[in-house]
């Protein structure tokens, strides 16, 4: 009985977690929206990753930031004060 509550209570929570991480990003574009901006941020997520691995493979940080600066000059905006909740005009 024990092992059955603890079971269903980590699937509740984990099912928790799958529902709110879902409802909106640290980054987005105010171009796009939906499973198009999903697809799109993939693609330049990679892209950035990439090159900033190649301008810097030994500094994590310097990585990070060039990272940062790839995906806003793609157009990408960054939430700072990102608190998981995010409303918006467009539909998904």
């Amino acid at each position: 009985m024990r092992q059955l509550v603890l079971t269903v209570s980590l699937i509740i929570l984990t099912l928790a977690l799958l529902m709110f991480s879902g409802c909106s990003r640290a980054w987005y574009h105010s171009d796009l929206s939906g499973t198009a901006a999903d697809e799109q941020f993939a693609k330049d997520s990679d892209d950035c990753k990439l090159n900033a691995m190649d301008m810097y493979p030994l500094d994590k940080h310097m990585q990070s930031q060039g990272y940062e600066k790839c995906l806003q000059e793609k157009g990408w905006m960054h939430q700072r004060d990102y608190d998981g909740i995010r409303f918006e005009t467009k539909p998904r």
